[in-house]
């Protein structure tokens, strides 16, 4: 992966994460009910809400989202001709 493609990754899994944690905090959820819906350990669940994101996947932030009962939509459109280049971004509604 080069690092252009790293660092879109390390965003959008950050993004993921806002997203979950937005949701567990919106909830209230201990971090232990939280890892319990989430099908983690309580350290897993500390590491996610201090957004220490070693071991998370993108692809396995948004199985957690569905775990809270969220969708997550992935859209694909071209880039506007203004900008250069695609870019990818994470929008939370």
């Amino acid at each position: 992966m080069n690092a252009s493609r790293a660092g879109e990754a390390v965003i959008r899994g950050a993004g993921d994460a806002l997203a979950v944690n937005g949701v567990i905090a919106r909830r209230r959820l201990t971090q232990d009910a939280a890892a319990a819906k989430l099908g983690v350990n309580q350290p897993k669940a500390s590491a996610l809400a201090n957004t220490k994101l070693d071991g998370f996947s993108v692809e396995r932030l948004m199985v957690f989202l569905t775990a809270l009962d969220q969708d997550v939509e992935i859209v694909i459109r071209n880039k506007p001709r203004s900008r250069a280049a695609g870019r990818i971004s994470v929008v939370a509604a």
